[in-house]
């Protein structure tokens, strides 16, 4: 997997070493002296990961690590430390400055690769969900996201033995807010998961005796649990087992004997990652539905329709079915603002979205496209249809009246239907004959239905 790195070291020796090591996999790599450099050059070429040594004169590595985090603009780009230090209280020190992971010098090959990878598959999806959801911001000019606190009271599933359960529950239970469960088998795993979609999985590959990377695979595959965060518990030194775990799906792995501390620090870090791309997901989906939904009324906007429609009508083509559009216009609307208000309007308005939904199929399109006027796309449906369903509508609005505040206000509706004639019509056609159709019931007097010349 390629990716773009950036190594921050002061010693040019040791930037010269990692960099020939990581042309030769194929990275991209960057080099930087000190901090400063390093966060100009980050600004400049976004890179996928960032390898920083800790002792550096002028900004250390753990001043870099947090100003990176801190920077809106770098906050996403995993930061891992290498460095000659290697006692736990720097260990706690990085990860409490928010690096994803800390490598001792020598760096050994497997572990360094094997997290690389693990960290670029990351931020690929990160990037996806962030470029998404930047397109739906400046769409709906909404303000960007923020790496965010981990979810409270977040379900940890943790698969091990009893044992090593009570002793994750006890260490866990009391440094953060979460609520853990403690699972022995596959079987037991998937069915707990399948009923409550965990935030975060604990694997033990030494206290689970089913324990597989298969397991880890079929974990990262299942959609209650493809985005949880995994971390993985591996006997110590064993870096084989640690990295094919990464291989496998895992965001994290922390070796016995256990650290609380690191397993607390670890374990949180993973649950902001989760709770940010749960964030970007939910703020993507939303700007979708917000992109192509009319806001008053819930019904489809013009974008949608005309996306749409171009997809019914080619569809319409290729299998040779029939397509109608019926065309809606409320009549003398504008005396129902100038007599009750914009309020009693827009009542109007989203009572008969309500009542052309409970006249019309589900499969069919409804959608409003401006002010008044509403559209209704029916595939599968012949003209006689269409005409039954626009008579259907003009009696639903005709009567009862509409309410606004307790006052029933009488309101009629005009219509126009037209058909898709195939192979020689377009779309923009369709739209043209039934709105002709809709002037020709306005000009009859309003209060009915007319159909398109063919």
């Amino acid at each position: 997997m390629s990716g773009r790195i950036l190594i921050v070291d002061d010693v040019a020796t040791n930037r010269m070493l990692l960099s020939l090591l990581l042309s030769k996999a194929f990275y991209d790599v960057d080099e930087a002296g000190d901090g400063h450099a390093a966060l100009e050059i980050a600004r400049r070429t976004r890179p996928d990961v960032a390898l920083v040594d800790v002792m550096m004169p002028g900004m250390n590595g753990y001043e870099l690590c947090r100003a990176m985090k801190s920077d809106p603009e770098l906050a996403d780009i995993p930061v891992v430390m290498v460095t000659a230090l290697g006692a736990q209280d720097d260990r706690l020190t990085a990860l409490a400055a928010g690096a994803d992971d800390f490598l001792t010098k020598p760096v050994r090959e497997l572990a360094l690769f094997a997290r690389l990878r693990s960290l670029l598959r990351m931020k690929a999806m990160t990037d996806e969900l962030r470029l998404r959801d930047d397109t739906m911001r400046q769409l709906l000019d909404s303000p960007p996201p923020a790496l965010i606190m981990p979810t409270p009271g977040a379900r940890v599933l943790s698969v091990t033995s009893d044992a090593n359960g009570a002793m994750l529950k006890d260490i866990l239970a009391s440094r953060l807010d979460v609520r853990i469960e403690t699972v022995t088998t596959a079987k037991e795993a998937f069915l707990s998961a399948a009923a409550s979609p965990p935030e975060a999985l604990l694997v033990d590959s030494v206290g689970f005796a089913d324990f597989t990377n298969a397991f880890t695979t079929a974990l990262r595959q299942r959609p209650e649990t493809r985005g949880a965060a995994l971390l993985t518990l591996v006997a110590a030194d064993d870096l084989k087992t640690a990295a094919d775990s990464l291989d496998a799906g895992a965001n994290d792995y922390l070796m016995y004997p256990l650290d609380p501390a690191e397993l607390t620090a670890r374990l949180r870090t993973q649950l902001r990652y989760k709770a940010y791309a749960d964030q970007l997901r939910a703020q993507v989906s939303d700007g979708l539905r917000q992109a192509v939904t009319d806001p008053l009324t819930g019904l489809r906007n013009r974008r949608y329709l005309d996306a749409h429609l171009a997809r019914i009508a080619a569809r319409a083509v290729d299998d040779d079915s029939p397509l109608c559009l019926m065309a809606f216009d409320l009549d003398r609307f504008k005396s129902v603002n100038d007599r009750h208000g914009h309020a009693a309007g827009d009542a109007v308005l989203r009572q008969f979205a309500q009542r052309l939904l409970d006249n019309t199929r589900g499969v069919d399109l409804v959608a409003r496209i401006g002010g008044e006027e509403f559209v209704v796309a029916m595939p599968e449906a012949s003209l006689n249809h269409a005409r039954i369903a626009a008579e259907r509508v003009r009696k639903a609005v005709e009567t009862p009246g509409f309410d606004i505040g307790g006052q029933l206000l009488d309101v009629t509706v005009s219509v126009g239907v037209a058909e898709f004639i195939g192979h020689a019509d377009t779309p923009e056609a369709l739209m043209e004959r039934a709105d002709a159709a809709l002037y020709a019931s306005k000009n009859a007097g309003r209060n009915r239905v007319t159909l398109a010349a063919a």
